[in-house]
């Protein structure tokens, strides 16, 4: 399970890197969504990204957003500032280990040579889905 998890940070981290090099700010992630309920995921996580990660309390942000949006369109909130303030609050911080960043970084320079040694599997796995969605 730990190789899954740490597999699908892996898979993020060129995402992680490309928003650093366009300068914005990632001093640290808010998670939300169910991957948020789990520690060892959020841990995991903090350690690859070098990065800390902030488990909110309500995690469900897509609900909360719609919610506090529909607050701020009826005049509840006067502001998202206001809303956000009433309802967004951390629970827990995770910070990134700097020894287990380090072997992470290692470990990803693997992953990036796995993954690039299999784009041409991948390609064919594309085609050949494609191929049988349309006999069906």
């Amino acid at each position: 399970m730990k190789a899954v998890q740490e597999s699908a940070a892996f898979y993020f981290v060129r995402a992680v890197d490309d928003i650093r090099g366009m300068g914005m700010d990632t001093a640290e992630f808010i998670a939300s969504g169910g991957g948020s309920k789990s520690d060892a995921a959020l841990q995991i996580r903090a350690d690859i990204f070098g990065i800390p990660i902030i488990r909110p309390q309500i995690t469900e942000a897509g609900v909360l957003g719609a919610a506090m949006l529909a607050g701020i369109a009826t005049g509840i909130f006067s502001s998202a500032k206001e809303a956000a303030d009433l309802f967004v609050h951390p629970d827990r911080r995770f910070e990134p280990n700097a020894a287990r960043h380090a072997v992470y970084r290692e470990k990803h320079e693997i992953y990036e040579r796995l993954y690039r040694s299999l784009e041409e599997i991948h390609k064919d796995l594309g085609r050949s889905g494609a191929a049988s969605r349309q006999r069906f």
